[in-house]
């Protein structure tokens, strides 16, 4: 058994060397490398920066002078909707249930439905504010408010109150539908309904934790999986769904992956005005830090987990007419990076913005809200055959505070030098998310050219587009890395190449039945040493793989960070031997003999 199943494995080998060996000689193109110059000016980029605040009131006609930059860079609008006057507690057919709005209980308040479409104002105005941003090539965070706070009384809640559940609840069904229809322009969905500002204080009807609960689970079957919710306070998040979040639970639009935090009380004192505490009002929401010794910082670093895969921002908060000593340039643009801000308020408190200005951290703090994708170098084949793999190893670094956080895609663009021909070729395997601030990413790829490529000489460009159908083709949606002389603002294209020269004959690509290790018997027979027979287990499953140590890639034995040919040599020439240096032998699984699973791991790796 043994015997044959080795004479099928060495019979793949040849076919695989054989491949790859008809690769090289169809297109003998040379390694070269290609140095970038960084730009140290401040990027505009989609779903980041400083943000111009905006109130729309709902019951009034759309102005569109609403909607706009307050600085040249700025990509990003903070929009409240405004409530208020739905707030009425009448029926259905006009009679007033209650004489005084802030007395009413909840059983007698039913409230006010939004205008429909058609109107001229309702559902109209929060269309037109989607349109308006689409069209000025902005995005939007929103939130949705029945009150600008308190005003003036001895009882806050009974000033300007919310609104009952049901109320809140029937407000956003009617504008689930456009908040569907124009996710490609929202960049995150604020919690907002509940107290004054939406900010979750001070709530006359959503006070309960249940009906809390119930706003957040409402959102998230309104807003679409690809987008994420921002809740105000980190203790409601952990109370009703757990967390931080995981890196292996990033992204996969689980409830609590996609509710991240917004801290509107930025560096206004040592709590953040009681962002970072487990109680509010002798109240105890989460017990999460109760066995920390600093249930504040215990609570910043829920906030800088959660933060490195969901959406961060905010203002920066003081009421006094002096910054807070917490709003120092020092400690500023620690917890921004800590806190992994994407976006804040340019508008307020301008106390804290002006002192960032006077202490000279604001050019810094623009440059670095959000991410900031730098180039290094590319190392790529400078040629390739039509049908060939073309060879391609970045290097860059994430010099911002964030990641991005909604889906994007990532394509490498083929571009003939007449631009007679463009060939757009999507990167599957990479995904900017994870390109995580203050870290150097290495990504290295063997990317499939089409067969159908012309010959010719070629300008490669990475494109980063907006993942929504509407604005995908158009540039400012595009993510544009911080380098001198690399993009092309008419499509949004970064060029990292100039020259690469398609030739040859068109190359068959390896079937997947090449790449693929042939079925195994359920009993399979592997020798620790020649002549010495031992059964085994079934083959390990990908979570028992191991990366070769120093590489991080199952299946380089040479330590070159490629799995390629010459790792199949190395595990051929070490077949059936007992081995003390793992990987180094061919030994990837490192259970200390080369065998035919390790050929399985090989062949999982190999290209990469």
């Amino acid at each position: 058994m043994l015997l044959a199943v080795f004479i099928v494995l060495l019979i793949n080998v040849y076919l695989l060397l054989n491949k790859n060996l008809t690769y090289r000689s169809s297109a003998a193109g040379s390694l070269v490398s290609v140095s970038f110059q960084p730009d140290n000016n401040e990027i505009p980029n989609p779903e980041r920066g400083f943000m111009r605040q905006s109130n729309i009131f709902v019951d009034q006609p759309f102005d569109p002078s609403k909607i706009g930059k307050k600085d040249p860079n700025d990509t990003v609008d903070w929009v409240y909707f405004h409530l208020e006057n739905y707030r009425d507690p009448r029926d259905g057919s006009g009679i007033k249930l209650c004489a005084d709005l802030s007395n009413c209980t909840s059983s007698e308040y039913q409230g006010k439905l939004l205008e429909p479409l058609g109107s001229g104002k309702g559902l109209d105005t929060v269309k037109a504010t989607f349109d308006t941003a689409r069209s000025k090539g902005l995005k939007l965070v929103i939130r949705f408010i029945y009150n600008w706070g308190p005003g003036s009384s001895s009882d806050p809640l009974q000033v300007n109150p919310d609104v009952p559940l049901s109320v809140a609840l029937q407000h956003l069904n009617q504008l689930k539908p456009l908040i569907i229809a124009n996710t490609d322009v929202i960049v995150a969905v604020q919690a907002g309904f509940v107290g004054h500002w939406g900010e979750w204080h001070s709530s006359k009807y959503l006070d309960s934790l249940t009906s809390r609960k119930a706003i957040i689970d409402e959102l998230l079957a309104v807003v679409p999986a690809d987008r994420m919710l921002q809740v105000r306070y980190p203790r409601y998040v952990e109370k009703f769904y757990g967390g931080p979040i995981a890196a292996a639970q990033a992204f996969n639009q689980s409830g609590l992956s996609r509710i991240g935090l917004h801290d509107d009380a930025f560096l206004r004192d040592d709590t953040d005005g009681n962002t970072f505490n487990s109680s509010v009002k002798g109240q105890k929401i989460s017990t999460y830090c109760d066995s920390s010794p600093n249930a504040i910082q215990c609570w910043r670093d829920y906030y800088s987990q959660t933060s490195q895969y969901t959406p961060s921002g905010g203002e920066a908060g003081t009421h006094s007419s002096t910054p807070s000593t917490f709003a120092a340039c020092s400690n500023a643009l620690t917890q921004l990076s800590k806190q992994h801000f994407s976006f804040l308020n340019n508008g307020y408190s301008l106390v804290t913005l002006n002192n960032w200005v006077n202490q000279g951290c604001m050019p810094e703090i623009r440059r670095r809200l959000g991410y900031r994708f730098v180039l290094n170098k590319l190392t790529l084949l400078n040629q390739v055959a039509p049908g060939g793999n073309l060879e391609l190893h970045l290097d860059l670094i994430n010099q911002g505070f964030a990641s991005p956080y909604n889906p994007r895609p990532v394509y490498l663009v083929l571009r003939q030098s007449n631009a007679s021909y463009v060939k757009e070729i999507a990167l599957t395997s990479v995904d900017p998310r994870r390109w995580l601030p203050g870290q150097t990413i290495n990504v290295d790829l063997n990317v499939p050219i089409p067969q159908d490529v012309p010959n010719g000489s070629y300008s490669v460009y990475l494109w980063l587009p907006d993942a929504s159908a509407s604005i995908k083709t158009r540039s400012e949606y595009a993510i544009r890395f911080a380098n001198q002389n690399i993009w092309q603002s008419g499509t949004g294209y970064n060029l990292i190449f100039s020259n690469l020269a398609v030739s040859g004959s068109p190359v068959t690509p390896i079937p997947t039945s090449i790449l693929s290790p042939t079925p195994l018997p359920s009993s399979i027979i592997k020798s620790p040493t020649p002549g010495s027979l031992s059964p085994t287990s079934t083959p390990p499953t990908p979570t028992q793989i191991s990366p070769t140590p120093g590489t991080g890639k199952p299946g380089d034995a040479n330590g070159d960070g490629r799995v390629n040919s010459l790792d199949l040599w190395i595990w051929l020439l070490h077949f059936g031997q007992d081995t003390v240096n793992g990987a180094a032998d061919g030994d990837f699984n490192l259970d200390k003999t080369v065998g035919v699973f390790d050929f399985v791991v090989l062949l999982q790796g190999y290209g990469s």
